[in-house]
Order: structure tokens, then C-alpha cells, then sequence
């Protein structure tokens, strides 16, 4: 297995610790798995689907079904979305 070695002097540049050698190391890039996906803001109709799963009427798949987003979004934005009630409660 190929490993990278750096040394603690110089951060910039590989070496490999049989030979000590620097120019013939050569940096490893990996590749990425895809591009970084882009946050699609959530409509009022669908916040208003949240409230409904936050109040127990529904639960986070149905909501995520609905709305044609993962369970996972579903459930990360249901803190967030209760903070942002509580705000409005309370201003």
C-alpha cells in the first residue's frame, strides 16, 4: 500500500523516510465523489408540512415523501425549526 510521508520541518513538501528523498514523492489527490450539492431553501408550504410533523400530526417520512426530500433533511431542520418558532413566540 502506498503511503505519504511528510516531515514536521516542511509541511509543503513529501519525502519518503527509506530514502529520504523529495523529488521523487509525489503528492496523492484524491478524487472527490461528486460535486457539493446546493442548499435548496425550504417554501412556506413545506415549512407549514414541518409544523404539522413537529406537532405530531405527521410524521418526518411522510413529510419527507411530500415534500421530495430525504428523511434525513427532514429531521436535521425540525431543531432548527422549532428554534425559529420559539424566537417568534417570544419577540
Amino acid at each position: 500500500m502506498f503511503q505519504i510521508h511528510t516531515s514536521c520541518k516542511d509541511m509543503k513538501k513529501p519525502y519518503c523516510p527509506k530514502c529520504g528523498e523529495k523529488f521523487e514523492v509525489r503528492n496523492y489527490q484524491s478524487v472527490k465523489k461528486g460535486e457539493k450539492l446546493i442548499r435548496i431553501k425550504w417554501e412556506q408550504e413545506e415549512l407549514e408540512l414541518l409544523d404539522r410533523c413537529i406537532s405530531g400530526d405527521l410524521g418526518a417520512h411522510q413529510v419527507a415523501v411530500m415534500t421530495g426530500r430525504t428523511v434525513n433533511s427532514v429531521l436535521k431542520r425540525i431543531p432548527r425549526r422549532k428554534e425559529e418558532l420559539e424566537h417568534a413566540g417570544q419577540c
